[in-house]
């Protein structure tokens, strides 16, 4: 609504962050076409991520907002942990390699020779981020995102039988 993304640019003004003032900051509805909307609302959610929570938690605390819209506040603040946190650092990466083919095979003077040397190129890429090195790299990544929004890694709880 007008009144949360009001809340939500008076925030980010609040914070002065120049990069995402200066950029887009609100996310696309997804098409089932266009692949690039998601890699750009990866980036856009991990770029905002600190002001989106922020927003949240203020639409939670403030009395204005009506109860259904606080409570769907509520559940999206807790769906937010160092898993999420995880999630979205991996995927915006995984996200920006497949949508660089994605453009490059869309090219209408693209020949097949070149989409194959690509499509490799990409399988090969992603097989390298499965390294121990890049797993720490993504660790460490989204360690800082949850760090900066306040979320704790959690051990995940054995389940008794």
């Amino acid at each position: 609504s007008a009144k949360r993304h009001g809340l939500f640019k008076e925030i980010l003004i609040k914070q002065k962050n120049v990069d995402i003032i200066s950029g887009r900051q609100t996310l696309l509805s997804l098409s089932s076409n266009r692949w690039s909307t998601r890699e750009d609302n990866c980036a856009v959610l991990l770029a905002t991520l600190p002001i989106t929570v922020s927003t949240l938690e203020k639409i939670v605390s403030d009395p204005s907002f009506d109860r259904e819209t606080a409570g769907d506040a509520m559940s999206l603040l807790k769906a937010i942990d160092f898993e999420f946190c995880l999630c979205l650092s991996v995927m915006s990466d995984l996200l920006q390699l497949c949508n660089i083919l994605s453009k490059t095979l869309q090219k209408q003077d693209l020949n097949i020779s070149v989409a194959t040397s690509q499509i490799k190129c990409l399988i090969k890429k992603i097989q390298d981020l499965r390294t121990s090195t890049d797993n720490e790299n993504a660790w460490l990544k989204a360690h800082s995102i949850a760090d900066i929004i306040g979320v704790e890694y959690q051990e995940p709880r054995q389940r008794k039988v």
